[in-house]
């Protein structure tokens, strides 16, 4: 779909389109943010699992879309926002060792969540409960710990 059919669609002009958003893929990402939001909280250990089983509920009533989305194309763009979210909520939450440290863990976790959630669409006949899917969201989240807590780092090759 092109920012002429969105504007089409819209009832609006491409200038008008143009003052609110940057381009369609904007417009993607500001529509996923209610839905992405439990999700990101869940992600950093933040999770509520009412908000999270919302969202669920929404995702699995439009499941078909859902499903196009997270095997298309679009997959990389829902992962993108999904990450930018979780990296907005973790500023000042956990020290940084480093700019691209940081956008590789929020592109790990919003991967992971985004696999969980396909999973779930694509179960057929034993389909994982709502509450399931949330607690696995929810307790599955980074939990940030201090550095001595997190085990001996892994050994130096010379």
């Amino acid at each position: 779909m092109s920012v002429g059919e969105v504007s089409h669609r819209a009832g609006v002009g491409r200038s008008t389109f143009y003052e609110h958003f940057r381009d369609k893929d904007e417009v993607l990402r500001q529509a996923l943010q209610p839905i992405l939001k439990p999700l990101a909280k869940a992600a950093i250990g933040e999770g509520e699992l009412r908000s999270v089983e919302a969202a669920l509920e929404h995702i699995g009533e439009h499941r078909k879309q859902a499903v196009a989305m997270l095997k298309g194309p679009t997959r990389t763009q829902v992962e993108q926002a999904l990450a930018d979210l979780i990296r907005e909520r973790l500023e000042g939450l956990v020290p940084s060792a480093g700019e691209n440290t940081r956008r590789l863990e929020c592109a790990r976790l919003a991967g992971a969540q985004v696999a969980v959630l396909l999973a779930w669409l694509m179960e057929e006949s034993t389909r994982s409960s709502r509450a399931e899917v949330a607690r696995v969201l929810v307790e599955g989240g980074f939990a940030p710990r201090p550095r001595s807590e997190r085990g001996p780092s892994a050994p130096k090759h010379g």
